[in-house]
């Protein structure tokens, strides 16, 4: 049983796991809390890396604890068939060159041998996955449910990669509202403040919220809220033991939170000033209820002071335990 014995001599069975149709690897965490399915292109990335991060929780291991149950299934399939068709060749091999005679001649034996049905092939499909991102440090391809997410390669996780794109969105509008009509302008103008605060608070609570469930081990529903920028400063100093108004200067600082409650206001108010608004900046001399105002150079220095602030973040979270 030559082709058996040769099969019998080899520590493993190379089998080569199928691709989407674009090219791309299926993965799952290994972590029963997570189970959080992926894909990644090979021949991006990092070249020779045998660790790989979970996107969603980002647990690191090497490459082998990361394939699918369906992946799994597939190769034992394969090579339960490899190991019955060497079998097969070598039970047939036996058979044909089996044969006797009697001294007489008058009695023949001969064998005949003839294979069974091979056990199935297990077949699977890589799923369908909502975002695919290539990371700006060391350019992997790959695809994740949801949005932000920790490149396996590299580990570095995504938001800030996410955040400028979106902060490059409001910088187009913010040019486009340099050409129309005013009352279309002002209102580009206002919902590109909201977006600036909105992105830094999408942004700051996916950061803080990995951040948290990685040092600590357990589920962290959300971050800290970055809508308020006293509340987020706060919490954090509290939390995470990091000072977020080293980021500015005191002015700078100023500055930011001043036209934050501005965006609070268009907001919930529709621009309209009432005494909490007046208190938190500074203007108790003036009356409420009247309307506020912002230009595209007031919403471009705030775009500039988040950019800021969230870079800080990100580094400051990153080196931390």
């Amino acid at each position: 049983m030559s082709v058996l014995r040769r099969l019998s001599r080899l520590k493993s069975v190379s089998v080569s796991i199928p691709r989407d149709e674009s090219g791309y690897l299926g993965r799952e965490c290994p972590v029963e809390a997570c189970l959080g399915i992926f894909k990644v292109l090979p021949g991006t990335g990092i070249e020779g890396v045998d660790l790989c991060y979970c996107p969603y929780c980002g647990h690191s291991s090497t490459n082998d604890h990361f394939w699918t149950p369906g992946q799994l299934e597939y190769a034992k399939s394969v090579a339960m068939r490899k190991v019955r068709a060497a079998l097969d060749a070598d039970l047939g091999d036996w058979a044909r060159s089996f044969g006797t005679r009697s001294s007489g001649g008058l009695i023949k034996l001969s064998a005949e041998y003839r294979p069974g049905t091979r056990p199935r092939l297990r077949r699977y499909a890589e799923p369908e996955l909502e975002t695919h991102v290539e990371c700006e440090f060391c350019s992997l391809k790959y695809a994740v449910f949801g949005i932000m997410a920790f490149c396996p390669d590299c580990g570095a996780h995504n938001s800030l990669q996410l955040l400028n794109k979106n902060y490059e969105t409001v910088e187009h509008a913010l040019r486009l509202a340099e050409t129309v009509a005013e009352e279309l302008k002002v209102a580009l103008i206002v919902n590109a403040l909201e977006d600036c605060v909105s992105i830094l608070d999408g942004f700051g609570r996916e950061l803080t919220r990995v951040h948290i469930e990685k040092r600590t081990g357990t589920k962290c529903e959300e971050g800290i809220h970055f809508q308020s920028l006293e509340g987020a400063s706060k919490n954090l100093e509290e939390r995470l033991g990091i000072d977020l108004k080293a980021a500015l200067s005191p002015d700078e600082w100023e500055t930011c939170r001043k036209s934050m409650e501005k965006r609070h206001v268009f907001a919930h108010r529709f621009g309209v000033a009432d005494e909490a608004y007046l208190r938190k900046t500074g203007q108790q001399s003036r009356r409420g209820n009247k309307k506020v105002t912002v230009d595209t150079e007031e919403v471009r220095q705030t775009l500039d002071l988040l950019r800021r602030i969230a870079t800080f973040l990100y580094a400051e979270i990153c080196k931390a335990p």
